[in-house]
């Protein structure tokens, strides 16, 4: 088959199952939709990259950041409007 050796129609349910995967980041999903019962199953499936979980990694670790930093922003903010009004109920 077009210089693919070893190809077996199987392999396409390997094949969609991955890209299921890369494009949904949801294993139930896959899981779901091989009508797997087991996810142990769906997991010699759906096969993903090295480079696929560092860059999933790095993702989930600039949100934390960008989270984290954005809840010290509203707890300064926070702090400068009751210093604020503080000030206005003294005078």
């Amino acid at each position: 088959m077009a210089g693919v050796d070893d190809f077996r129609i199987h392999d396409l349910r390997h094949d969609f199952a991955s890209k299921l995967l890369r494009k949904t980041g949801n294993l139930k999903l896959v899981q779901q939709a091989l009508n797997h019962a087991s996810l142990r199953t769906t997991t010699k499936y759906a096969h993903v990259l090295d480079d696929e979980v560092a860059a999933a990694l790095e993702a989930f670790s600039q949100d934390r950041r960008a989270l984290r930093n954005s809840e010290e922003n509203h707890r300064k903010n926070h702090r400068n409007v009751t210093v604020a009004g503080s000030r206005r109920r003294a005078q």
